[in-house]
This record gives structure tokens, sequence and C-alpha cells, in this order.
């Protein structure tokens, strides 16, 4: 949902406590906060997304990989996720 612009279907599936460490430039903190973070984006859409590794055990996950905008631009991303 993040790649495709689509931060509302994101939201739904977050969960109210959620904590969004962006290193090196800001920490957002729950929903509402996410939520004006992501708004902030515009739109956001990637061309394309490369997931280069995805690890699992137990209750968390990691993923990285780029991500490829119409602007030529290229973020490399890195999450961690704890369900």
């Amino acid at each position: 949902a993040f790649a495709t612009g689509n931060f509302e279907a994101m939201l739904a599936l977050l969960s109210d406590k959620i904590k969004w460490d962006m290193l090196g430039h800001k920490t957002f903190e729950g929903k509402a906060a996410v939520s004006e973070m992501l708004a902030g984006m515009g739109d956001a859409s990637a061309d394309a997304m490369e997931i280069q590794h995805i690890i699992t055990h137990g209750s968390e996950a990691a993923c990285d990989g780029i991500m490829r905008y119409p602007d030529g631009s290229v973020i490399a991303f890195c999450d961690v996720y704890e369900f």
C-alpha cells in the first residue's frame, strides 16, 4: 500500500501505538502522527518496488529493498516490524 500511495489502506492495518522511526530524521508516534507525515508526502506512488530480503522470526520481521519513482529518484529502505 505504501509503494502505491494508498496510505488509507496502510493506516487501517497499523496499530494505534505505531512508532515509525526514520533514522537520522524523525520519529513519529501514534497513528495520527504517521497519518500527518504521510499526508505531507503528496503523491508518493512508486513505479517499481524491488524487495531484496525478507526475514521473519516469531512475531518480528524485516524487509529491505528499493523503490523507484517517476522522477528518476531511487529510495532504499530497510523496515523492521513487530507484531
